[in-house]
């Protein structure tokens, strides 16, 4: 059987939740990614908050739960193993997953930089969590 530490997950969730929120604000790549993907401040501020944070941080959080099922596979250890698994996984798998769609769907290498490094980011912060909490 293998045993997840839930905490562990639960802060890597909120980590990545909390490093969305200063991504993409307006003082750092929110306005860039916000004229990218063609949406004006009126179509922001409609949307349904509570189904897009909800269903987000749902995913989120299966993201974490299986980085930290596959750390815990892997045998690796530690925070340093944990930031090593989370870098590789984000670069290699999410952020090269998201480029593919990108480039079919035509969007610019700009949005493109801005989502993918912030899943590396973000999955490399999960991962380091993971491994130093076990």
């Amino acid at each position: 059987m293998i045993y997840v530490n839930w905490l562990g997950v639960i802060l890597a969730s909120i980590s990545s939740f909390v490093l969305a929120y200063f991504w993409y604000n307006q003082k750092f790549f929110g306005r860039t990614w916000q004229r990218e993907n063609n949406l004006s401040d009126e179509q922001l501020r409609s949307g349904n908050k509570t189904k897009i944070y909800g269903i987000s941080f749902l995913m989120i959080f299966v993201y974490a739960y299986m980085l930290a099922k596959t750390i815990i596979r892997t045998d690796f250890s530690g925070m340093a193993d944990g930031l090593k698994f989370g870098f590789m996984v984000g670069t290699c798998f999410a952020a090269m997953s998201l480029g593919i769609n990108y480039q079919f769907a035509r969007k610019s290498n700009s949005l493109f930089l801005i989502d993918a490094a912030y899943i590396v980011v973000s999955s490399t912060i999960m991962g380091a969590i993971i491994g130093w909490m076990g």
